[in-house]
């Protein structure tokens, strides 16, 4: 179990994680073909919950979502995204 996820079920006492902030991210440097739902919640999942995706023309360098999370300073300057193929992957800074 991460330490993120441990306190967030320290706080709640029930077993659950408490996304309480919603706010807005903006992902910068994401390649264009993992722009969907599912790399969202992978790229936030340690720290947040993806809820949409901001409505505004479709940019190829950046993405705003809206967004979940535990606390605001739990939010990391940088995320390592990875899509791997065996044991071959491509990884990018996020």
């Amino acid at each position: 179990m991460s330490p993120l996820r441990l306190l967030g079920t320290m706080r709640e006492g029930i077993g659950g994680v408490l996304f309480n902030t919603e706010c807005q991210l903006m992902l910068m440097g994401l390649p264009p073909d993992c722009q969907e739902e599912d790399y969202y919640q992978d790229a936030i999942g340690s720290f947040g919950k993806f809820l949409y995706l901001q409505q505004e023309e479709r940019r190829l360098t950046r993405v705003i979502i809206r967004a979940r999370v535990i606390d605001p300073q739990s939010i990391p300057h940088f995320i390592v995204f990875s899509e791997s193929r065996g044991f071959e992957s491509d990884s990018w800074t996020v």
